[in-house]
Formats: C-alpha cells, sequence, structure tokens
C-alpha cells in the first residue's frame, strides 16, 4: 500500500491496516513520536469535483472516535495476553494510552503524490 510506504518513510510505525469495529474501518493507525494517528486513506485525483477534506463529517470523526475506542481496548487486551516468547521473538509492544490520539486524512492523488492533513480533530 502506497499509503503505509509514504508515512514509515515520514517516521511513521505502522501498528494496523484496515481496523475493523461493527460501524467503522479505520484505514491505518501508525505511531509517530508521542502520537497514535488515526489515518483515513483517500484516493481522489485532483480534477475531482469532491476534496477528500470533504469526506470528514461529523457523523465520520464520531465513527472514528467509536472505532478508535475500540482499537484501545483491543489492543489493551492483547498486549496483557501476550506471554513471555512472543515478547522474546521480539514484537514490539507500545503503551498507546500514553500517547496522544489525533485523526488525520492522507490524500493519494491518482499521480501518486501526497497531501497530509494532521490532527483534523
Amino acid at each position: 500500500m502506497l499509503a503505509s510506504v509514504y508515512l514509515e518513510e515520514n517516521g511513521h510505525l505502522v501498528l494496523c491496516h484496515n481496523f475493523h469495529a461493527k460501524f467503522a474501518e479505520i484505514d491505518l493507525i501508525t505511531v509517530e513520536n508521542d502520537k497514535l494517528h488515526f489515518i483515513e486513506v483517500k484516493n481522489y485525483s485532483r480534477d475531482s469535483l469532491l476534496h477528500p477534506l470533504e469526506v470528514i463529517t461529523r457523523h465520520k470523526m464520531n465513527k472514528m472516535r467509536r472505532a478508535a475506542k475500540v482499537f484501545f481496548r483491543e489492543y489493551s487486551n492483547h498486549t496483557k495476553k501476550m506471554d513471555e516468547s512472543e515478547i522474546e521473538t521480539g514484537k514490539i509492544i507500545i503503551d498507546i494510552v500514553s500517547l496522544q490520539p489525533c485523526f488525520d486524512l492522507l490524500w493519494v492523488r491518482d499521480d501518486q503524490t501526497f497531501e497530509y492533513f494532521r490532527e483534523l480533530f
């Protein structure tokens, strides 16, 4: 996925692709510095009549927030259940509770250039 490569090249550690909760999907979840990024990825051409920021409605924001809460809960439960062998094999455990959550949009244009809108809400 182009978006993951772009973010990794710009200092992000990708934790999850396409996280599904009952009511929403978060395209990418990454860590960068002290922030946990919940990222919506949109592919639009430059000629599109709709700008990607227009899809981030209040309803979409609420769904992403609810899905983020599910991610926090599931990730915390998973890390508590990890045994010594998993930790010894190099699995990365991140204390996500200490990270500042933020919600971003990554626009992948048809010419494979990117525009990254950070911390929208």
